[in-house]
């Protein structure tokens, strides 16, 4: 199997944690793991605690589409989380999952290395998008009256919210002929 990635070098065993079997490529440091196998590591039913056998190095990650090592199928970009570039590709033919140089790392970092099925979920995917939309709106109302002027709008927000006579208080605010 070659690399998917650099697609240059084959891909070697590797174990990414105790009992957490890998295709690992040498040269970009990104690894194959099966799904069932990883699993199987989940859920405990091995155990150990052995030293990972390579140091904390850059996180990389594939931009252009990538062919599953085992079975050639392109591979489907999952991201991790909102505001974090790096995705897991899966192969939606026989489940594996591709994981750049140093994504393992940041799966651990972000305390999501035991959530890799969950975050290739519809409703992991869905909360990602909504967050970024959410992200984005913000960002143009703090591009349109700045940071500040936002945050007093949130506070007043939370405010009026809190308020036992806030659909009042919200037809005072809009009515032009008022006071």
């Amino acid at each position: 199997m070659n690399c998917p990635s650099c697609k240059t070098n084959s891909l070697r065993p590797k174990k990414l944690e105790y009992s957490l079997p890998a295709m690992a490529c040498f040269k970009c440091r990104g690894c194959q793991i099966d799904l069932l196998n990883y699993r199987v590591w989940r859920e405990g039913k091995v155990t150990g605690n052995e030293e990972l056998s390579e140091p904390i190095q850059d996180v990389i990650d594939t931009k252009h589409a990538v062919l599953c090592a085992k079975c050639k199928s392109i591979m489907m970009k999952y991201k991790m989380k909102e505001g974090v570039d790096n995705r897991l590709d899966l192969c939606g033919s026989c489940g594996e999952v591709w994981l750049d140089g140093g994504e393992w790392k940041l799966l651990e970092q972000l305390n999501f290395s035991k959530l890799v099925p969950e975050i290739l979920s519809t409703p992991w995917q869905s909360s990602i998008k909504k967050k970024e939309i959410s992200n984005n709106i913000e960002q143009n109302y703090i591009d349109e009256i700045g940071a500040e002027d936002v945050e007093k709008i949130k506070k007043l927000r939370a405010w009026l919210s809190e308020h036992p006579k806030s659909a009042f208080v919200k037809n005072m605010l809009f009515r032009e002929d008022s006071f």
